[in-house]
């Protein structure tokens, strides 16, 4: 496995696909790290963010997760999601190459002070990381 990084991932509670404007910046995470599986040229890595939220988090919740810079993923295609535990993350998020964020929704809640995790794929790019 690859080593963690921190993010910070910017919330905003509304409806999934819904509109942006009400846009929270939270520092309220007892953990906020991702992860990656392969950090070779080129190589398709699956990137794991995992999230600890010192409160919950409602079903309807959207995730905009930034700092992933050197991921690449195609933005015209939904991402595909894994999430842990199961039926907390969406089955699909959508990927903004300008600011290499995945915006991400809850379709269930999450619970506070336990750990949830989200996993995609990503290809690396073939310069350095």
């Amino acid at each position: 496995g690859g080593g963690g990084y921190p993010v910070v991932p910017k919330v905003s509670v509304g409806a999934p696909g819904g509109s942006m404007s009400a846009v929270l910046f939270v520092a309220s995470f007892a953990q906020a790290l991702g992860s990656q599986t392969n950090a070779s040229q080129g190589a398709t890595n699956n990137i794991t963010i995992t999230l600890n939220c010192t409160g919950s988090a409602p079903a309807g919740t959207v995730l905009v997760v930034r700092g992933l810079l050197g991921a690449e993923v195609d933005p015209s295609l939904p991402v595909r999601l894994r999430g842990v535990p199961e039926g907390v993350f969406a089955a699909e998020g959508a990927w903004d190459a300008n600011s290499s964020s995945l915006t991400v929704a809850l379709s269930g809640d999450m619970a506070a002070l336990s750990a949830h995790s989200v996993s995609f794929a990503a290809t690396n790019p073939l310069r350095g990381q």
